[in-house]
């Protein structure tokens, strides 16, 4: 505990430091990415003899993944990417669709680098996706709730900071207390009489010297 205590400033020096690098990696490196969210409805048919609550949960989960199979199809993505003329297709983007917060209503989301195309994307993916579920499934209609806004979702900057400084601080007070419990050094007294029962006779102190160790100069 005492060591432990007595490095303190080599602990801050160290948490300072991962923070520094950390801070700077994610500031500097690391590019801001976006996240452009459309919500929409749509008319699916339900049977009507299906009147358990549980079933119909579980038949729109089901949807749910219908559409996201149906979002990221060779043949929606293909066809946003021609209406959008972007050469490479949506390499590089992450496209998702799930319930919002466990109700029928859907959200589409597209993930990148760039926040002014994420939206251009998002906003003709429903609409490619809209015709593409009317004529996969018959759907009776699909409604538009919001058209694509964005969002900047990542990188945490702040908190990535924080938790690679942390880990830094934990880093070091761990090879600390791994370096004093395999640590075998007998340094008082009590020590060596445990280790060895056996008594001390006699013990003889480190004097520190105040002679003068600079050079003479020649004569």
């Amino acid at each position: 505990m005492t060591s432990l205590i007595q490095l303190i400033p080599l602990i801050l020096v160290v948490t300072i430091i991962f923070g520094a690098v950390g801070g700077y990696v994610n500031y500097f490196v690391l590019e801001s990415e976006y996240t452009a969210t459309t919500t929409f409805y749509v008319m699916a048919p339900v049977e009507e003899n299906d009147s358990d609550n549980n079933s119909i949960i579980t038949y729109y989960e089901k949807l749910a993944l219908d559409y996201s199979v149906i979002a990221t199809s060779r043949s929606v993505t293909s066809t946003v990417a021609k209406n959008l003329g972007l050469e490479n297709g949506l390499n590089g983007y992450e496209i998702a669709v799930s319930p919002a917060e466990e109700t029928r209503v859907m959200e589409l989301t597209v993930t990148g680098h760039d926040s002014e195309k994420v939206k251009e994307i998002a906003d003709e993916m429903v609409k490619v996706f809209a015709d593409t579920v009317k004529r996969a499934i018959g759907a009776e209609n699909v409604n538009v709730i919001d058209y694509a806004y964005v969002i900047r979702s990542g990188p945490m900057r702040m908190q990535n900071t924080i938790l690679i400084a942390l880990a830094g601080a934990i880093l070091v007070i761990g090879l600390i207390v791994l370096r004093e419990f395999t640590d075998t050094t007998l340094r008082t007294a009590e020590e060596v009489e445990s280790a060895f029962d056996l008594p001390v006779l006699a013990q003889v102190n480190r004097i520190k010297s105040t002679q003068n160790s600079k050079p003479r100069g020649k004569k």
